[in-house]
């Protein structure tokens, strides 16, 4: 047996071996740093929150306010469980005229004060990712009080909370 030809191929085995372990090791990294990044959906659940809650409280452009007036838990109104629900905070405003006819919350209402903190000018560089998600929309829609139509304006604001 020639011994020189064995021990230049157990070199290039080495070789590849230590190439594939490079190519792992440099996948492995990429892939561990992709996947560990911190990707922040909160604003986004909010907003779809939103429309969802304003989808169930208004019917072909009227908010009925005597049907609201029974309304106790507002995520039970619109079809979601509390337990779904429980890092949310949702507030409902009808208003006509300016004067406020119909209110409703429900939910964390803690989150109020912790959106308060991010929105203010302290800095919170070092809890960013814990900032909650926010959306506020208002639209007008008819609000139909005591059998009257009457032009008026819907305030629907959702906080979202860390998972």
């Amino acid at each position: 047996m020639d011994k020189r030809g064995q021990l230049g191929f157990s070199i290039i085995t080495i070789y590849r071996v230590l190439i594939i372990i490079v190519i792992s090791v440099v996948i492995l990294g990429v892939s561990s740093l992709v996947y560990s990044h911190h990707i922040n959906i909160r604003d986004s659940e909010a907003m779809i929150l939103v429309k969802e809650i304003s989808d169930c409280m208004v019917s072909d452009s009227v908010v009925d306010i005597e049907k609201l007036n029974k309304v106790e838990n507002i995520f039970e109104y619109c079809g979601f469980s509390e337990k779904e629900m429980e890092r949310f905070f949702v507030s409902v405003s009808v208003k006509v005229n300016g004067k406020e006819v119909f209110e409703i919350e429900g939910g964390d209402s803690g989150l109020l004060w912790v959106r308060d903190i991010f929105m203010g000018k302290s800095d919170t560089g070092f809890i960013d990712k814990y900032e909650p998600g926010n959306f506020k929309w208002y639209y007008s829609a008819w609000v139909l009080e005591n059998g009257i139509e009457k032009e008026g304006v819907v305030f629907v604001e959702v906080a979202a909370n860390v998972e």
